[in-house]
């Protein structure tokens, strides 16, 4: 379908929830009234190298969420131009002509599946200077394209785009300190301009958005990374991949050592008091990563080949595998006046010179960079979830019935839950009022009475009621479970947190068996109840999924 109206856009993609475009007020006749979101991107041409990279990285984000980000729809933008961009004082990027989208419909049933499906499409690059070429029937013929990463890299960030509106691409003359700590940037850029393999520009986009380094602090350890985020797929865990760099001086008689520590905090770093520790710090991987191995088990990602190819002899890959039943990343969140480092499971990268992995490293030739073990989010919906009970009451005839059906099983971060219920009440009792909730369960592993539920979100209402002996109801409540309503709850759970990132409400844990789950971790669930209250309560509880909305692009193909 091709949409050929921006007050159509706007509305399907409104400002309110995050979409990279201005606020609709709305319209009269052929009139439409939106937020005026800034000067064009043309105008930043010339601006600071650091906010140029700062509107690519947010280029880049906005093509992945018009892409993969809408439940139902995938949105190709076809009309790329810098000057169908904004740029606001704050440096908020904001696509303000969205006349021309084609969207695809993400859940088609199998009877229309085109045979080409199932399959990854990427836009191909064209001798022509200055076009920007593609394919209606390729973009709805496929389940998911990489084309809006395309029209990013190849009409505005890439160094020889032919365009006169934007030289050089957003990223040009990128100065020499940042070609000496990001060596593979200009690499990446090419890549995602113009791709060796299918799915490759999937991969350069998500290495330019996440590319980490941390040194020593003597200077003579540098690790380099390329995600901070680590996937759980059930069946496997994405393997940490990244290089170190050492100073040429430091390679004399020494070796440098690489491991992977899960540290799980159990009780209040400020109980700590006469000599009780409340964490514990598992290493899960273990390697020498200097001098190398004479034989690699493992094949060099794209990512360690560039690296190791622009920063010398002196830059060395590694590899971890995390074991299977490695507990997610999860921080409990604390109350208000907690001091100290929260409790839940964290991880981190560390790098260290000495004899060997069990000697004491030391503070200045040792890195430490934090990393997230984070659950998948599956891409189809299992069974439609629906529960019934009924409750009869001591002394008195008949019952009460409670059906309760939701929308789907699984749900993104933020988005809306449809509770539709039945109340069908055969009892002589009265149902005065009916109340719906969210709770999330937590299951600290390590003790045996470790666990507890928490509302996250809930609904009270008296619409519809009372309902009599012999009457019905059916109703549909909706309930939002966000972290900002649970803001200083002191125990809910939250995905790890890296620094002073944004975080959400931990995901559900999925687990292949009952029997992976680890000692030392926390193990969130989601769940529904719902209450009728008459003079007894009807209570029903429907375990559910909520995961992170990661849908990874690359994956789906």
């Amino acid at each position: 379908m091709l949409v050929t109206d921006t007050r159509s856009s706007v509305q399907i993609l409104p400002a309110e929830e995050d979409w990279p475009v201005p606020k609709y007020y709305g319209a009269c006749g052929r009139v439409a009234v939106e937020e005026f979101a800034g000067n064009m991107l043309t105008a930043h041409h010339h601006s600071p190298w650091l906010s140029r990279a700062d509107m690519a990285r947010q280029l880049l984000i906005a093509a992945k969420q018009f892409t993969v980000r809408h439940p139902y729809f995938r949105f190709y933008l076809t009309d790329v131009s810098p000057d169908n961009i904004a740029v606001d004082s704050s440096g908020r990027l904001r696509f303000v002509d969205l006349e021309n989208v084609i969207v695809v419909d993400k859940n088609i049933s199998n009877d229309g599946k085109p045979s080409s499906w199932n399959t990854l499409h990427s836009s191909e690059n064209f001798d022509c200077p200055g076009c920007f070429a593609f394919s209606t029937h390729d973009l709805c013929t496929h389940q998911i394209s990489d084309h809006n990463l395309y029209a990013v890299c190849q009409h505005l960030l890439a160094p020889d785009i032919s365009s006169d509106l934007l030289p050089g691409g957003l990223l040009h003359d990128i100065p020499l300190h940042i070609v000496k700590s990001h060596p593979h940037l200009p690499d990446l850029l090419k890549e995602c301009s113009q791709p060796d393999k299918l799915a490759d520009r999937f991969i350069a986009a998500q290495q330019l958005l996440t590319v980490f380094k941390k040194c020593s602090p003597n200077g003579k350890i540098t690790v380099y990374l390329g995600k901070r985020d680590f996937i759980d797929h059930i069946t496997g865990i994405e393997p940490i991949d990244g290089v170190i760099l050492l100073d040429s001086e430091y390679l004399k008689e020494r070796k440098v050592f690489g491991q992977v520590v899960c540290s799980f905090r159990y009780g209040r770093e400020e109980d700590e008091v006469m000599g009780l520790n409340f964490q514990k710090d598992l290493y899960l991987a273990s390697e020498q990563v200097y001098p190398p191995p004479e034989k690699r088990h493992e094949n060099l990602t794209k990512l360690q080949e560039r690296l190791m190819k622009k920063l010398g002899p002196n830059a060395f890959p590694f590899t971890f595998v995390l074991p299977a039943n490695a507990p997610a990343s999860v921080t409990l969140q604390p109350g208000q006046d907690d001091l100290g480092d929260p409790c839940g499971v964290q991880y981190y990268v560390k790098m260290f010179a000495g004899d060997s992995d069990t000697d004491r490293s030391h503070k200045r030739s040792s890195v430490n960079l934090g990393i997230r073990k984070i659950q998948f989010a599956p891409s189809k919906q299992g069974r439609q979830p629906c529960t019934v009970v009924r409750k009869d009451f001591l002394l008195s005839p008949g019952e009460l019935e409670l059906e309760v059906t939701l929308d789907k099983q699984l749900y993104h971060h933020g988005e809306k839950i449809a509770v539709n219920i039945c109340i069908r009440n055969n009892s002589n009792k009265v149902v005065k009022k009916i109340k719906a909730m969210v709770q999330q369960g937590v299951d600290v592993v390590l003790f045996q009475n470790g666990q507890y539920r928490s509302a996250v979100a809930s609904l009270e209402t008296q619409e519809g009621c009372p309902i009599q002996p012999g009457s019905s109801l059916q109703k549909v409540m909706y309930l939002t479970p966000t972290l900002e309503s649970n803001k200083d709850r002191r125990g809910i759970a939250l995905d790890g947190q890296l620094k002073h990132q944004d975080t959400n409400l931990a995901s559900s844990t999925l687990l292949a068996t009952p029997d992976q789950r680890d000692a030392f971790g926390i193990v969130p669930v989601k769940g529904k109840m719902l209450r009728a209250d008459s003079q007894a309560e009807v209570e029903m509880f429907r375990q559910d999924t909520i995961d992170q909305d990661l849908e990874p692009i690359a994956e789906k193909c």
